[in-house]
């Protein structure tokens, strides 16, 4: 969570502090297929989450720490991703959806 905290608003930590144990677990869940030894597998995870209300928090978790993650790396002046081409790719997969 530490990644994530400038990206994140204090009400959403406030939130995932609260929880952080079970979230870390339910959130490896959803984003391992494997289970963790100290964690869930997503079977589990797909038990016992049957509503949006019962995700919303771990796809918010993990959205802010993947914007993080991209966020970070373009920021990188020697990345290999280049601005422009990432722009270009990014507005020609999302052009289905215009």
């Amino acid at each position: 969570m530490a990644e994530a905290r400038q990206m994140m608003p204090a009400s959403l930590r406030a939130d995932l502090l609260r929880e952080w144990t079970d979230f870390r677990m339910m959130r490896n869940g959803f984003t391992h297929v494997a289970k963790a030894e100290d964690g869930y597998g997503f079977s589990e995870i797909s038990e016992r989450a049957r509503k949006a209300e019962d995700v919303r928090l771990f796809v918010n978790g993990v959205t802010y720490f993947v914007c993080n993650e991209v966020s970070q790396t373009l920021a990188t002046s020697d990345s290999t991703l280049g601005r422009d081409r990432m722009a270009a790719d990014v507005i020609a997969e999302m052009a289905w959806a215009a």
